[in-house]
């Protein structure tokens, strides 16, 4: 059975469980699953009341950048992980599905976009008709660019007829008119199959990770393709599971999803970052290493606290995209203010210490007050 069979099954006992916890959290697994809500609730207003009460000076922000439904999101960048502007001057960003309109109509893969990396705009849907073959559930979007091809690429987790999920491959010259390019990873073949993310490494070299679950982070080198005159990439190497879930260490890494690899600035050890437990009654976001220096691990966990956390304005922070902007490093998360049942988005930034391990906020979770801005020319 698979896992979101699974976890439509225990809708109601999750519900359930942390009903003493959380009396005003929906179910984010049931959220995942198409029943998102679009708006916060009254038991977050007091917190969004207190960060819009904040004086925001110039050249600051406040940390909730983009405050409707906006899971697993992703921003365009270049091969070399920076925050790239498209062909009409704006920055764009992607989500899993989510409703919008007055009628909370279902949008497959909403398209925002900002002149300044903070400002977002909710433009259109860039998954407007559903492929042959694919019944919905289009989750985690991907976009990326690589070294040598011509085009924007964006992969997705989306259900397919058969009742599994598949990550699937689109391409686009202007962000806009994206072409499918069908399954780049056939429905569960390896692992579970959402949550993919691409990192392309100082070689050049290209790879492709993905999974949630118990069954743990895999991940394969990319190579090139040929579909319809489109060179597109493929997965080119075996994969291998990076990251083994341990359900030994206090129960964080018993589930462990949206992986995404960088390099350690400071050592040049791959880090593998990763969203953790249990997404209806903690979430937060990890680091491992890879001791071995291979972008496909393994990668080990470490001892150390999450380098994002639920505090008590904000909660289960995670599945996150990482970008730089000039001599800066960003994270986009997801997550809920206390009470809310939809995910916001949130930007925050990423520190370094002395020996390259990120720092976000002190370690202090997402934080109410203003900070500094990212400084976009016009």
């Amino acid at each position: 059975m698979s896992i979101i069979a699974t976890a439509r099954e225990t809708i109601t006992p999750i519900r359930t469980s942390i009903a003493g916890l959380m009396p005003d959290v929906v179910n984010p697994a049931e959220t995942a699953l198409g029943t998102m809500a679009s708006h916060h609730d009254e038991g977050a207003a007091a917190v969004m009341a207190r960060m819009n009460a904040q004086q925001v000076g110039a050249g600051d922000m406040l940390p909730i950048i983009y405050a409707h439904d906006a899971a697993d999101p992703t921003i365009l960048t270049n091969a070399a992980g920076e925050a790239k502007r498209g062909s009409d001057g704006l920055f764009h960003l992607y989500t899993t599905q989510s409703p919008y309109g007055e009628t909370g109509e279902l949008v497959n893969l909403p398209h925002l976009t900002s002149p300044n990396l903070v400002d977002w705009t909710y433009v259109g849907d860039a998954l407007p008709t559903l492929p042959k073959g694919v019944r919905g559930d289009t989750w985690a979007p991907d976009v990326f660019e690589l070294p040598g091809m011509d085009r924007t690429f964006m992969t997705y987790s989306a259900r397919h007829d058969d009742g599994h999920m598949a990550i699937r491959l689109m391409s686009s010259k202007s962000n806009d008119d994206w072409v499918d390019h069908g399954a780049l990873i056939e429905s569960d073949s390896v692992g579970h199959t959402i949550d993919s993310s691409t990192f392309v490494d100082r070689d050049g070299g290209s790879y492709m990770y993905w999974g949630s679950g118990p069954e743990g982070i895999f991940g394969a080198k990319l190579g090139a393709q040929t579909i319809d005159g489109v060179t597109v990439p493929r997965i080119a190497s075996e994969p291998v599971q990076v990251f083994q879930p341990s359900l030994d260490r206090e129960g964080f890494e018993g589930m462990v999803e949206g992986g995404m690899v960088r390099r350690n600035p400071e050592t040049g050890a791959p880090q593998l970052w990763y969203s953790g437990d249990h997404w209806a009654q903690h979430y937060a976001l990890k680091v491992a290493e890879a001791p071995s220096g291979s972008p496909l691990g393994p990668f080990t966990a470490s001892r150390q606290r999450p380098v994002l956390d639920s505090n008590e304005a904000f909660t289960q922070p995670g599945h996150h995209d990482l970008f730089t902007h000039g001599d800066r490093e960003f994270a986009m998360v997801h997550t809920y203010a206390q009470g809310a049942s939809s995910r916001s988005l949130a930007m925050v930034e990423v520190e370094r210490d002395a020996a390259g391990w990120p720092v976000i906020n002190g370690g202090a979770g997402i934080p109410l007050e203003p900070r500094r801005a990212p400084v976009v020319e016009a």
